[in-house]
């Protein structure tokens, strides 16, 4: 434009500059082909007698009549962003008779010039930024479709505007009849002549300590992209309506504020944030400036709106304090977000929205009261098209009779099924925290109860039953079934079923006669041969439970587990003695008339053998302590016997059958005093051969991937950072034709996605991830690599809950960080030396049953909720 032409240039508001920024950066020409996703259409039905020419006519006196409908927006040589307005410019009209089709004809015609309207990008610096196309349907049908970019008028301008236009129409085309138009341009001035300086330094306090922003999209969902937002729609019945408001009114807090509320509720699900912040669109007229209600302009601004939830304040505190925190800022709401991001320190804040639409304009366009013309507003006209913001998700809100919720989304973030689930669950939080005002928040509903009972669901493992058995049982009925095959292997032997089931049983009788019986712990410490082994079955046929005791761990350890566990007995030999305590009775193995019997409680007075049962203690294990002080787990028969059962189902079978049927050779490379060595051992129980590593050869990879070759190992069960090793080592190379193991059990450290990508890509290898603390016997989650792309903890072992949960004890979604929850047959009894903890106590003090948070280190102890 000449300058001649030009009535002012003003500068831009801190919206209008960021809207600005993404018209250009999209192409900013008419024709660059790419949509505006700030192209904004209202559709109006018009019924009666209709004037075109006087309609036409009323156009163009609404832009000469407001000023902020006549500008461009260019940059000037410096770089400056400016609205330059034209003096005068001419309507952009257009008329388009459908009326000679037929009623289907004329909808699909119409759908598709809305459509096709709603992507026709404007010039950003050839005014007027507004047009209009009038639709003829019938002699007394029209549809005015009037669209603008959002640029040029905010939610509370477009229905002055349209209000005007019918108001002029009415009058013939004059708007004589109107008040004077506010200039927008009073409030630029009002604008520039702020206290910026205390604006930024109230809004540093207000966002002091904030963690990094709240994301929904990973980061991702800022980036301009081509695919826009889609809208889901709901609406809160005229009753809900009516409860949330009499609820807000008797709180003295406002329906938006329960809006934002149950957003920041709802963020807080999706984030696993309970400080969240998310962008609150304000109208940014501010009282102070005379006629501010009556411009027509941008005034709005999107700032940032920072709740913190803690789960245990009522629903009425959060309400009244989430109002009390947004009024101390309502004088600092002019400040743009870039300027606000820079004052606090951060370039991101959130990637979502949330508007509260005070001025509808149904109500404008119905208080025309044009003389034989009914105006409405024709919702949803148009196919999906890409509109809206950048963002991923931008909740509009819209009071009336049934409060209207519009959730905009970005379809390359959430599809329309995940944004209507969202959606579901806003409705229900709106009426909750208005409803239940004494509720925790905490316990307020996240979930629809379908969505709820769904997640519930899948995070349960296969449903089994079997007979009510004890380890020792399964053991001594392989033995039965398999006699003479190989069950235990060393370096210096190996035993067959029958022989190691002999040898338990002659140990398990002196144990008897020593006082081991159910309600005892004995002790193993013995050196990794097959006689340890034995004395691990030994122990569960006298019907002690089982504690393991390594002889080259620290003698202070060492003492404070005996001291704690208080063992009966401690099975050791002449080797390992002396790293024991002086004060614990000792059986020695390899020597039963040795003179520490003496020590020994009298046989002569021993209680006859008592088997144990399912709910006996099977073993107890101590955990590493890196969380703190070792806690002894206690694993009764019933969990070991329910995880025999899931990994013969889901490893042992399988493996076995791809075989060929033949037992398996399994290696027992884990430390026998951590539960992971049950694992290896649950595989000879299973019927297969195990093959105890011996600790020289365990530890050096190169002679482990030499032994695995030699015995023709099948099963391996490592860390990922010791298979990395191995692989280095030739593991799997094969070379020679060499025996390759077959079986590779990964467990106790995140698995990387290199080391992931390179063992599925070895053909004939299975390869499974295996997850579980020690507080659930051994396993309570495995992932199968022929099943997974990704490094993942996967699904449930077989009766087996597991949810990741937030900090309010609400399952998380897919890919929202969360702890995990633990629940089901494989959660260990407690802990020894605290006999009030159990898991069913544990459970009830923590979720109604939802399951026990039994682990939590590091990055171990977090994992999205796809497993990953």
């Amino acid at each position: 434009m000449r300058q001649t032409t030009l009535e002012a240039v003003l500068p831009l508001t801190p919206l209008q500059q960021g809207m600005l920024f993404h018209a250009l950066f999209d192409g900013g020409e008419a024709d660059a082909g790419g949509v505006d996703f700030y192209n904004v259409q209202t559709p109006l039905e018009l019924v009666g007698a209709l004037d075109p020419e006087v309609l036409r006519g009323s156009c163009a006196t609404l832009l000469a009549r407001h000023g902020s409908l006549r500008a461009g927006f260019l940059r000037r040589r410096s770089g400056e962003a400016v609205q330059a307005v034209a003096r005068a410019v001419e309507p952009l009209w257009e008329e388009v008779d459908l009326s000679a089709f037929g009623e289907d004809e004329r909808r699909v015609r119409l759908t598709r010039l809305l459509t096709e309207d709603r992507a026709r990008r404007f010039d950003m610096t050839r005014p007027p930024l507004l047009r209009c196309t009038l639709v003829r349907l019938a002699a007394d049908r029209h549809v005015l479709v009037v669209t603008h970019h959002h640029i040029l008028l905010d939610g509370w301008s477009v229905p002055l505007v349209l209000g005007d236009l019918f108001r002029i129409y009415r009058d013939g085309g004059s708007a004589d009849a109107l008040e004077p138009a506010v200039p927008f341009a009073d409030y630029l001035g009002w604008l520039g002549a702020q206290d910026r300086d205390r604006a930024e330094d109230t809004w540093r306090t207000a966002l002091a300590g904030v963690d990094g922003p709240t994301l929904v999209a990973g980061g991702h969902g800022t980036q301009d992209s081509d695919r826009g937002q889609r809208r889901v729609v709901a609406e809160l019945s005229e009753a809900a309506t009516a409860r949330v408001t009499q609820a807000a009114r008797s709180r003295e807090v406002t329906v938006n504020t329960v809006v934002q509320a149950a957003w920041a509720l709802l963020l807080t699900s999706l984030t696993g944030r309970p400080d969240v912040v998310f962008g609150n669109t304000v109208a940014g007229r501010p009282p102070e400036l005379a006629g501010a209600d009556r411009m027509v302009g941008l005034m709005i601004n999107t700032v940032p709106a920072r709740i913190r939830v803690d789960p245990a304040e009522t629903a009425a505190a959060l309400l009244t304090r989430v109002q009390a925190e947004q009024t101390e800022l309502l004088g600092h709401q002019y400040l743009g977000l870039a300027d606000i991001q820079r004052a606090v320190g951060v370039t991101e804040l959130f990637d979502t929205t949330v508007a509260f639409e005070n001025y509808p304009v149904e109500e404008a366009v119905q208080g025309a009261q044009v003389a034989g013309l009914t105006v409405g507003v024709l919702r949803d006209a148009a196919e999906d098209t890409p509109e809206g913001t950048h963002y991923p998700l931008s909740l509009a809100v819209y009071p009336g009779p049934r409060l209207r919720l519009e959730l905009n989304h970005r379809e390359d973030v959430y599809d329309t099924e995940e944004a209507t689930a969202l959606l579901d669950r806003l409705a229900p939080l709106l009426e909750a925290l208005a409803g239940r005002p004494d509720t925790p928040v905490g316990r307020l509903p996240v979930w629809t109860a379908d969505q709820h009972a769904r997640l519930l669901a899948a995070a349960r493992g296969r449903t089994t039953t079997h007979p009510a058995r004890t380890l020792h049982e399964l053991f001594e009925e392989q033995a039965r079934t398999t006699p003479d095959a190989i069950a235990a292997v060393d370096g210096t032997g190996r035993l067959t079923f029958a022989e190691l089931d002999a040898d338990a049983d002659r140990l398990a009788a002196r144990l008897t006669a020593h006082g081991a019986g159910p309600g005892r712990l004995v002790a193993v410490a013995l050196p990794r041969t097959t006689a340890a082994v034995s004395a691990i079955i030994a122990v569960l046929k006298s019907g002690a439970a089982y504690l393991p005791l390594d002889a080259d761990q620290p003698a202070d350890r060492i003492a404070a587990l005996c001291a704690e566990a208080g063992p009966a007995l401690v099975v050791a030999d002449g080797t390992t003695r002396t790293a024991l305590p002086a004060d614990v009775p000792v059986l020695l193995a390899d020597a039963p008339d040795s003179a520490d019997a003496a020590a020994l409680p009298d046989a002569a007075e021993a209680p006859a053998r008592k088997a144990a049962g399912p709910a006996d203690l099977a073993y107890v294990v101590y955990t590493s302590g890196s969380t703190g002080r070792p806690k002894g787990v206690a694993v009764e028969h019933r969990n070991l016997v329910n995880m025999f059962h899931s990994h013969r189902a889901n490893f042992f079978t399988p493996e076995r059958e791809a075989a060929g049927g033949r037992p398996l050779r399994a290696a027992l490379t884990n430390s026998l005093g951590f539960d992971a060595s049950w694992s290896q051992l649950l595989w000879m129980v299973a019927g297969n051969e195990l093959h105890i590593v011996d600790d020289t050869v365990r530890k050096d990879a190169l002679a482990l991937v030499a032994h695995a070759a030699d015995a023709a190992i099948d099963v391996l069960d490592t860390t990922p950072s010791v298979a990395r090793q191995l692989l280095a080592a030739g593991l799997l190379d094969g070379a020679g034709g060499r025996h390759r193991v077959r079986t590779l059990a990964l467990g106790g450290e995140e698995v990387g996605d290199d080391l992931w990508n390179e063992l599925r890509a070895i053909p004939g290898l299975s390869v499974y991830n295996l997850y579980g603390p020690a507080e659930c016997t051994i396993d309570a989650m495995f992932c199968r690599a022929a099943d997974s792309e990704r490094p993942s903890l996967g699904g449930p072992a077989d009766n087996t809950d597991i949810h990741v949960l937030d900090g309010f004890l609400h399952p998380v979604p897919v890919g929202v960080v969360g702890e995990i929850y633990i629940g089901g047959a494989g959660v260990a009894r407690g802990y020894v030396g605290r006999p009030g903890l159990t898991a069913e106590r544990f459970v009830a003090d923590v979720g109604g049953g939802v399951g026990a948070r039994m682990y939590r280190t590091g990055d171990l102890g977090r994992r999205r909720a796809d497993g990953s």
